[in-house]
């Protein structure tokens, strides 16, 4: 062999071995990211060439495949038969924008794609008998009637809604308000999904964002449940103590004075606690605050769930309790403002904690996964995130809370012929006179079935108390769980 020919037999090699290694880079080690590639329109193609599967809960359709009749490569194309009442719970899935995947259309994609390993059976039988590879089913923990409740609760408003089975942590109800159609970041038509979304992005009144679990809310006197816990913990206070309640708190290091809602009185300036709570007074809270301490009262936060990021499963924000650096940042964190912020999940799970006997459980909104044809194959089980309260501190705090709506400031949210137990809040946002309206609760109290959390914005301050804005829609709501 003469050299000429080495050195092209030796350059062919090297060719053939270099295509072989790309190939195989690109066939295995960089798989995922080709197929990640939003430009990669086999991947779209071929996602969108068989049928998705549902989203359902109970016997109501949230979410399903349709053919689509427009001629394109595209097959289906996602439909939302109820609209805007569980955007924020289904999300969307874009024909026309790979990567658009938003709440339950991401979180449980792998199943209602079919590509989960759960449903290895199933594909393993689609391939020995020939048939059209298609996904599964998710069932959610939402009970339909009580998420209408919460839909017609907040018409018309900004605010959020969150309904939890106190004794499981399912989630039966979750809006937030305003809202949006999935129906419409649907489309196979890109420009028209793209154009849709750029406006609900732009939204002042942000109708893409879940407020229920992503955004963070002072929770004003709802928060006082958690004091009232720590309080009731450390054993200094029991509910029949009688503490001061004077108009005006002086606060230490500060030339502001801390007062009740409007400069109300607060009984005759000494007052049993339990009155205290059920008539929401701020300058007793404030100065027993102070008395016990930020640590006990971050601890105790965090024991109801504060400072955990929320998975059920679609990710929230962490509600926060920031260690107050002052007595006076302390006697007003003690009533749910300063740095304090929660999330309607949040409160939703404090109130629930309360209704199980101080037990807090985890929060789920997936309830089944379930095969093409609706067999079983995943049942998800409630799960215990730890405990806030001993039983006998979650019970007088569950006497209390009905106080609240049988002669306090929650009388709005009262049941005919049900026993209801609730914590009003009306909370200044530090923005202008706006302020959040809050009610938190339960029902039966003695014996639990709903649990929720109600929030109203009220930028211009003009709406009242939560007493009167947020407590009769929160009635609503518990009615349709006890029912």
């Amino acid at each position: 062999m003469n050299s000429q020919i080495r050195k092209l037999y030796v350059a062919l090699t090297i060719m053939v071995l270099a295509l072989m290694l790309a190939m195989t880079y690109h066939s295995f080690i960089d798989a995922p990211n080709l197929n990640a590639n939003d430009r990669n329109r086999r991947v779209t193609d071929a996602y969108w060439g068989k049928e998705r599967g549902k989203i359902v809960a109970g016997d109501v359709v949230l979410a399903q495949s349709v053919p689509n009749g427009t001629g394109t490569n595209v097959r289906y194309q996602r439909s939302y038969p109820e609209g805007a009442k569980y955007a924020h719970i289904t999300g969307y899935f874009p024909a026309a924008v790979q990567g658009q995947v938003t709440e339950m259309e991401k979180e449980v994609g792998p199943i209602l794609s079919g590509q989960s390993d759960a449903l290895w059976i199933q594909r393993l039988q689609d391939l020995f008998i020939g048939s059209q590879p298609q996904g599964g089913n998710v069932s959610l923990t939402i009970n339909p009637k009580v998420q209408d409740a919460c839909v017609a609760a907040l018409q018309g408003k900004n605010g959020a809604a969150v309904a939890l089975n106190p004794t499981t942590g399912e989630i039966l109800g979750m809006c937030s308000s305003p809202s949006f159609d999935p129906n419409t970041l649907s489309s196979p038509d890109g420009k028209q999904v793209l154009s849709t979304y750029e406006a609900l992005r732009n939204d002042p009144s942000k109708p893409l964002l879940n407020r229920a679990i992503s955004e963070l809310y002072p929770p004003g006197s709802t928060f006082k449940i958690v004091t009232a816990a720590a309080l009731l913990s450390s054993g200094q206070i029991q509910p029949d103590t009688v503490v001061d309640a004077p108009d005006s708190l002086p606060l230490p290091g500060s030339n502001k004075a801390l007062v009740n809602y409007m400069g109300e009185s607060c009984g005759n300036g000494k007052v049993p606690f339990h009155y205290a709570f059920a008539q929401s007074c701020n300058t007793p809270f404030g100065q027993l605050g102070m008395n016990l301490g930020g640590e006990p009262l971050k601890k105790q936060a965090e024991a109801f769930g504060f400072g955990v990021v929320p998975e059920i499963p679609m990710t929230g924000a962490a509600s926060q309790f920031p260690l107050p650096e002052a007595p006076s940042f302390l006697a007003n964190a003690a009533i749910g403002q300063q740095s304090v912020r929660a999330t309607p999940l949040q409160m939703a799970m404090v109130a629930s904690a309360v209704a199980n006997g101080g037990l807090v459980m985890q929060p789920y909104l997936v309830n089944q996964e379930l095969s093409s044809d609706f067999q079983v194959i995943k049942q998800f089980a409630p799960k215990e995130a730890g405990r806030a309260v001993t039983p006998e501190v979650a019970g007088a705090i569950r006497t209390m809370m009905q106080e609240v709506v049988q002669s306090g400031s929650g009388k709005a949210a009262a049941l005919p012929g049900i026993s209801v137990a609730g914590k009003t809040g009306t909370a200044e946002t530090g923005i202008g006179a706006g302020k959040d309206q809050w009610f938190v609760g339960f029902a039966p109290a003695e014996s639990p079935r709903i649990a929720v959390a109600v929030v109203i914005e009220d930028p211009q301050g003009v709406l009242g108390t939560g007493g009167v804005t947020a407590a009769p829609l929160a009635r609503g709501i518990l009615q349709a769980g006890v029912n």
